[in-house]
């Protein structure tokens, strides 16, 4: 009887420690998921690597949004803030705070996109991304998305505001250079100043050209001879071997009249 009851009482501590690790790993695979959606402190914004047409442009870049970032602050308004890759490592959080304009960033370095809700950053694996430098009303839009300058380089940042408050943000991107367009006026397109390879191919190149038309002229006018050639027709005359008399010949004149060949 003893025996029984150690077993049983085994039995029961068994189950207790089962459900102990059960409840114990469901609050910590709760507590993991908490710090990742709260730890945006840790995510760099970066160029998607996506396939996109256009990622980069001389006024545009094509944006990654960060996911299980932003994604429990449903009610926050999550800030875009643009900024000179000079200034932007020297931006207090009181100074990101202090929302900046689209026009205001010749005189402050920085500016602000219009803020979008922490819905808008989901947790998901979908590919979700904006285009930084897509506006072009912003006369009419304070915190506007306008076209990016291409002889700047850039960094850029995620931040969560409550009023004039820095509540948390993202780490700054690395830097953001823009595709800079040539003036085709600056273009030289003197054969000088092409390289050797350049040259050398060009060189070959019109030697086959000129090679292909020699051949080409050449065929022709064998060609137009061989035709001439074909249409002289030669008038050959072949004596008969013997002659032939109309009085040895029995039947119809008629008939053989008309099977003689003229020559």
């Amino acid at each position: 009887m003893q025996n029984i009851l150690h077993l049983f009482l085994a039995e029961i501590t068994a189950m207790m420690d089962l459900r102990c690790t059960l409840w114990l790993f469901i609050a910590m695979l709760s507590i993991s998921s908490t710090d990742t959606a709260f730890n945006s402190s840790n995510y760099i914004p970066q160029i998607t690597l996506q396939q996109v047409l256009g990622k980069v442009t001389a006024t545009t870049f094509v944006l990654d949004i960060p996911q299980c970032v932003f994604s429990d602050y449903s009610g926050s308004d999550i800030w875009l803030v643009i900024a000179k890759q000079d200034v932007a490592l020297t931006l207090s959080d009181s100074a990101l705070a202090n929302k900046r304009t689209y026009n205001s960033f010749s005189g402050n370095g920085y500016y602000h996109i219009q803020p979008y809700s922490g819905i808008t950053y989901p947790c998901s694996n979908d590919f979700i991304y904006t285009r930084v430098g897509n506006g072009d009303s912003c006369d009419e839009v304070a915190f506007c998305n306008g076209p990016l300058n291409s002889s700047l380089a850039y960094r850029v940042k995620f931040i969560r505001l409550s009023g004039t408050t820095l509540l948390n943000s993202t780490q700054w991107s690395a830097v953001i250079s823009l595709m800079t367009a040539r003036n085709r006026a600056t273009i030289d397109t003197w054969p000088g100043r092409r390289s050797g390879g350049m040259i050398v191919i060009t060189t070959i190149l019109s030697i086959c050209i000129a090679v292909f038309l020699a051949g080409l002229i050449a065929t022709f006018i064998v060609g137009s001879k061989g035709r001439q050639t074909h249409k002289t027709v030669e008038k050959i005359e072949v004596p008969l071997s013997e002659e032939i008399k109309l009085d040895d010949y029995q039947g119809p004149l008629t008939d053989y009249e008309t099977n003689i060949p003229k020559i």
